[in-house]
């Protein structure tokens, strides 16, 4: 798991604190406080709702909406790749005895595919000539 700072874990504790998702602006960076776009920078996942997409930054809390939803820490790897579909068997590794880094599983993991979508994409490319395969 990726090394939070000191203020980044301030800001998950306030979302906690404050049964809040969204970081308020005056508890983001001082360069975010005039607004922004994008608010689910710092944000916590919701529990009842889909997650968002998984990007190389699922480890940090100013990319994305990445703080786990009912702990107040950001995803771990294992969490980040079963919702991009990998099964909990499934082993990230540049070499068999050697451990991936973790900027390796942010990587692999944030630029997958999420898996069951990658499978009904194949199916439905492959779907027009499943009728040739038949004997």
């Amino acid at each position: 798991m990726t090394e939070l700072t000191d203020e980044n874990r301030r800001r998950i504790r306030w979302l906690f604190d404050n049964d809040e998702h969204d970081l308020a602006l005056h508890e983001r960076p001082k360069c975010h406080q005039d607004g922004t776009s994008y608010n689910s920078v710092y944000g916590r996942m919701y529990a009842d709702r889909p997650a968002p997409t998984i990007t190389t930054g699922f480890m940090t809390p100013g990319r994305g909406r990445f703080v786990h939803p009912s702990e107040p820490r950001t995803l771990k790897p294992a969490e980040a790749a079963r919702l991009q579909g990998f099964p909990d068997t499934y082993c990230f590794r540049p070499e068999p005895q050697r451990p991936a880094t973790r900027s390796q599983l942010a990587k692999w993991i944030g630029d997958a595919v999420a898996m069951p979508l990658g499978y009904a994409a194949a199916i439905s490319a492959l779907a027009p000539n499943l009728d040739d395969f038949k004997s």
